[in-house]
């Protein structure tokens, strides 16, 4: 329902790392400032509401093995308390841990993942229009198992790509 005005600003920025040999690091930020506006409970007077917040994701690659073929996944979320409609949602964060193998050149891929280990992901929140409080408690945490095949012909990508600038080269002469 269009029950009001929410405008936010604000800037995102990422990089990926290698700390060392056996580590891959992804770093999200997110930082802005939302402001909400409305008159659905009262006619007569504009609600008005607003607050900074950020998040944080970083999603890190373990190698177990030299060929790059055993990994461990580690990665963190977290969201700052932020400003959502007549909503002041409070701050949650997520930890995830995984292990995966891949097998017959990296077409089969085993993995065993587990999301919010810590149970910490939870939605709580305040409407501060009438001060009413909510507190979730949705079990989001899961164990996964999965297997994956990749079919098809591996092309390769340098050749490919070789092949098709020597063509322009002969089309440009």
């Amino acid at each position: 329902a269009n029950v009001g005005k929410s405008v936010n600003y604000g800037f995102t920025g990422n990089g990926r790392f290698e700390p060392t040999s056996w580590w891959e690091s992804n770093v999200q930020f997110t930082a802005y400032y939302g402001t909400f506006s409305s008159a659905y409970y009262n006619e007569m007077q504009i609600s008005k509401y607003s607050k900074s917040s950020f998040n944080i994701s970083v999603n890190n690659s373990i190698f177990l093995n030299e060929n790059k073929t055993w990994l461990a996944e580690l990665n963190f979320v977290y969201q700052a308390t932020q400003q959502s409609d007549f909503d002041m949602e409070y701050a949650a964060g997520n930890l995830d841990l995984g292990l995966k193998g891949m097998f017959f050149n990296k077409r089969l891929i085993v993995a065993l993942e587990s999301a919010d280990i810590l149970a910490t992901d939870r939605a709580r929140l305040k409407n501060l229009y009438n001060q009413s409080l909510t507190n979730n408690y949705e079990d989001e945490r899961e164990l996964r198992f999965s297997v994956t095949y990749k079919f098809g012909k591996r092309h390769g990508g340098d050749e490919v790509r070789e092949q098709k600038v020597s063509e322009e080269e002969k089309r440009a002469k």
